[in-house]
């Protein structure tokens, strides 16, 4: 049986719409709020590797300049999944000569990590191998993409290309964990509220919990990840979400939350416990600039208490 256009768009903004639930459909509040995660600086290491089992050293870098960010053009379709200027790709290799000389145990040393962790966005990808050339030779050194650490998506800037076309590029990268062809995300959101200049604000910054509970998807994915000391390359909007949500003061730049149709929109439990820290937790939330990377530790046994030096 033949199917004419228009029931082909139906099944595709149907599968659209499946996938991107599949994702956001995670847990509950009561489920989530067990699962809060402990933050430390590196300086902590000495005692928690004391008591506990399950830790995770990272080294998170957010993305070098794109061309986006040049004069803020995000809705420039020329823009679409924005790579590195070449502004971006010095940056990348400034903090590449700066990791070959940190020292031993410090904030850049990455001399341990076994598995480097991209969002699927070519302008990360690039930091990621333009950061890190020494892992990116090293074939027993992974890097993996995963969509759950990409850039809120509201623009043009922030729509995927096609996987196929990604991977074709930059082959080094293992696009196993990636569900989708198509950005489902971005296909959601045009489906529901149709394509730009039509729908011209905000779109998953307007639901901002469906960008922590990707957060919380890819934490619960990291937990189960064999590596000890990982790098994680991902965006700002991103960061400030997952490092901010739910806690005092909220997150900053919070848009009007006009598309979060939740039932009890005051749920917002956060990803991280920071232990009562004032000072790293400001380290944490702070905005990154371009290739700006901090370093940390996270605690994923179970626990409702916290360590102090």
């Amino acid at each position: 049986m033949l199917l004419n256009p228009f029931r082909i768009a139906l099944l595709g903004s149907a599968w659209s719409q499946l996938q991107y639930s599949k994702q956001m459909c995670s847990t509950s509040t009561v489920e989530v709020a067990s699962e809060i995660i402990n933050a430390y600086p590196l300086s902590q290491i000495p005692i928690l590797e004391k008591k506990y089992t399950n830790l995770k050293i990272l080294h998170v870098v957010r993305h070098a300049e794109g061309t986006h960010n040049v004069g803020k053009q995000y809705r420039d379709e020329r823009f679409l999944d924005a790579r590195l200027t070449s502004k971006g790709s010095k940056q990348c290799q400034a903090l590449s000569l700066e990791c070959s000389r940190a020292k031993k145990g410090s904030l850049l040393d990455v001399r341990n990590c076994k598995l480097v962790i991209t969002s699927t966005m070519t302008r990360c990808i690039q930091t990621a191998l333009q950061s890190f050339p020494q892992l990116e030779k090293d074939p027993s050194i992974k890097f993996i993409a995963q969509e759950s650490i990409r850039e809120t998506v509201n623009y043009a800037c922030d729509r995927r290309r096609q996987t196929s076309a990604i991977k074709e590029e930059f082959p080094r990268i293992d696009f196993s964990q990636v569900i989708s062809e198509d950005d489902s995300i971005w296909n959601a959101y045009l489906d529901r509220l149709g394509p730009p200049p039509s729908w011209d604000s905000h779109r998953e910054s307007a639901e901002l919990w469906k960008v922590a509970d990707r957060g919380r998807e890819f934490f619960k994915w990291l937990k189960e990840q064999p590596e000890k000391e990982a790098i994680v390359c991902t965006h700002s909007a991103f960061l400030r979400c997952i490092l901010g949500w739910g806690q005092d003061g909220g997150v900053e730049f919070l848009m009007t939350q006009s598309l979060d149709e939740r039932s009890n929109p005051q749920e917002d439990v956060p990803l991280l416990r920071y232990c009562g820290d004032k000072a790293f937790e400001e380290y944490m939330r702070t905005d990154y600039k371009n290739c700006e990377m901090r370093s940390f530790v996270l605690v994923f046994d179970k626990t409702n208490s916290c360590e102090r030096s």
